[in-house]
């Protein structure tokens, strides 16, 4: 660490130990700081995770994967359900605990525009905003339609099972759908 980002940390330390209460607003950064790298990159983690998309597709980050125009729905399927399941996996590293740490003894709120969830695995969900979505969830791909999420971790898991081998598409059956009427659904 410079003493310039010395300094810097030590203002922020301060101010926070002043400070009657704290808002923090995160947004992809503060993954980032925690080596979360492959939204953006394609760094190790990504060529890992997502090989035989990035073959076949010729993807270089999570963000371009689940952008890419695929052909059909079971091929997004299968991109959504490889980077989900990636979330569920990955874990909150020294950056998210030592926000922990410093907001321990404050009354503090989070908002956060991070859909990977990392925040839940140490912090209580009540102090937390999580204000452009959470991928722990689908919602209807027409969401103004109906507002309504549903819990994907047993979807997901189903969908990525069915992809072993390398596989970058999934069975029909598995493309997760509103069980009322059918209607496609995607991250929340």
């Amino acid at each position: 660490m410079n003493n310039n980002q010395y300094c810097n940390a030590e203002f922020l330390l301060q101010k926070i130990q002043e400070s009657d209460a704290v808002l923090v607003g995160a947004a992809s950064g503060l993954s980032a700081a925690d080596g979360k790298h492959f939204w953006y990159q394609d760094d190790n983690e990504f060529k890992r995770v997502f090989k035989s998309f990035r073959n076949k597709y010729g993807v270089r980050s999570a963000f371009d994967a689940f952008y890419y125009p695929y052909k059909t729905t079971n091929e997004r399927g299968a991109a959504i359900a490889t980077l989900v399941h990636h979330l569920y996996e990955s874990k909150a590293g020294q950056v998210y605990k030592d926000l922990k740490i410093l907001l321990q003894d404050k009354p503090y709120h989070i908002m956060t525009t991070n859909q990977d969830f990392l925040f839940f695995q140490d912090l209580p969900a009540d102090k937390i905003s999580i204000i452009q979505g959470d991928w722990r969830y689908f919602q209807r791909k027409d969401y103004g339609q109906k507002d309504k999420i549903w819990d994907n971790r047993q979807m997901v898991d189903k969908m990525y099972a069915s992809m072993e081998g390398g596989k970058t598409a999934i069975p029909d059956e598995l493309i997760p759908r509103d069980p009322e009427d059918g209607t496609e659904l995607m991250p929340w």
